[in-house]
């Protein structure tokens, strides 16, 4: 499994749980923008990225939109 399919199996793991993501893989097309779920302790989810090697946040919700 790469970094990237380990973020968005917990992500949706934690959602169907009620609960808040950790990398921030998850959101919704409001008004043609993405806007991500809610992030627990989002201040940490760049570290929590790296980590896994999968792209920065901002990269990320760009390369979506």
């Amino acid at each position: 499994m790469t970094g990237q399919q380990v973020a968005l199996l917990t992500d949706q793991l934690l959602i169907d749980q009620s609960k808040l993501q950790v990398y921030g893989t998850q959101g919704k097309l409001v008004d043609g923008r993405l806007v991500i779920d809610r992030i627990e302790n989002s201040l940490l989810v760049y570290i929590r990225r790296k980590d896994l090697r999968t792209s920065p946040l901002e990269e990320y919700i760009n390369l979506l939109e």
